[in-house]
């Protein structure tokens, strides 16, 4: 039988992907799911299709696949293959998968349903770089391979800083020096709270309450990057955005790009292999964990994993996040959504 090749989101055609999901996953389940962020979408994309059509050529075997390339907001449409929720067994969980660790991996019952009670397997070192703490990168059910970083770096506007000293610390934003003048990371849909978890788990309460002051107004990734060094209105002093979009922004005594030197705030990018993986489903693995693919990662300014990838990081520089022992420990998902709801003011619906 001749299975779907490769599945793409068209915002105008999510009911029929969820159909014709439905209506092939009881005869097979997904070779490979791929959620990668979208500045490398169309990137893995094209790579992905020149090794499909290798690996078909050598064995005449068509992988069942979704990579997509668009980017709507709402890439978890309820009804559609991106539809964690709707995964109720095994037969539903792709072979392969990879997506952003911060998102439904572990915020819907997914987490608790397949995670916890041992679906998937490590196929590779938990913190395979100097830069990450194992401490911080390994997680006990042995689930979650970090194929990549994606990391958060701080743009300083110099005029709009005045006289104020550059933050080179991520301690450094709850100085009351800064009122007023720090973009709040900002998403399409909330206020964003990576970075207000982290500085709930150093800081507690009294770190909150010092961003509430010194937060001006929510920006997402792209718009800060654009804004800073620029007369655009709104102005901050100081931005928060990944590395990938501040590529650009950098201008030499007019905007600077810092590396906090407490660790730039890097989210994973996770990959998952069911501990039942189809067993011709190994070259795919293999590619997965590739030098090749780690380059393709590395060129999109997101941190690779792969222990022969050059990710041209400033010398010194350290990463971190907020770590598995401590998702385990706290209630993070209702901290996440009161979050939402108290710093609900900075944030601006639908930019990008």
């Amino acid at each position: 039988m001749d299975t779907l090749h490769t599945l793409e989101y068209d915002q105008g055609l999510l009911d029929l992907v969820g159909d014709a999901v439905a209506s092939h996953t009881a005869k097979r389940n997904l070779d490979l799911m791929v959620g990668v962020p979208c500045p490398m979408k169309q990137r893995f994309r094209n790579e992905y299709d020149q090794y499909e059509a290798k690996y078909r050529a050598e064995t005449g075997r068509r992988l069942f696949s979704f990579v997509p390339t668009m980017c709507p907001a709402d890439l978890e449409t309820e009804n559609t293959v991106r539809d964690y929720e709707a995964m109720k067994t095994t037969d539903d969980i792709p072979d392969l998968m990879i997506d952003m660790v911060f998102g439904d991996l572990i915020f819907t019952d997914f987490f608790d349903r397949f995670v916890t009670k041992g679906a998937f397997k490590r196929v590779m070192d938990a913190a395979p770089l100097p830069i990450m703490d194992p401490v911080l990168f390994r997680e006990r059910y042995d689930a979650f391979n970090p194929l990549a970083l994606f990391p958060e770096v701080l743009l300083v506007d110099r005029e709009e800083l005045g006289g104020r000293p550059v933050p080179h610390k991520l301690e450094d934003l709850m100085d009351p020096v800064y009122k007023g003048c720090i973009a709040a990371p900002d998403q399409h849909n909330e206020i964003g709270t990576r970075f207000l978890l982290h500085i709930w788990k150093q800081y507690g309460e009294e770190g909150l309450a010092a961003m509430e002051r010194n937060f001006s107004i929510g920006f997402v990734g792209p718009e800060a990057a654009r804004t800073a060094g620029t007369k655009s209105e709104p102005r901050c002093a100081i931005y928060m955005a990944p590395w990938i979009f501040a590529q650009g922004s950098e201008n030499p005594g007019r905007v600077d790009v810092v590396w906090p030197e407490d660790g730039v705030l890097a989210q994973p990018i996770a990959l998952l292999a069911r501990k039942d993986m189809k067993p011709e489903n190994q070259p795919l693995l293999d590619w997965l964990l590739s030098e090749q693919v780690g380059r393709i990662f590395s060129d999109n300014y997101f941190l690779s994993t792969h222990p022969n990838v050059d990710n041209h990081m400033p010398e010194g520089a350290k990463v971190t996040w907020l770590g598995w022992d401590w998702i385990y420990n706290a209630d993070i998902a209702a901290k996440k959504v009161e979050l939402e709801q108290r710093f609900a003011r900075f944030h601006r619906k639908g930019l990008c």
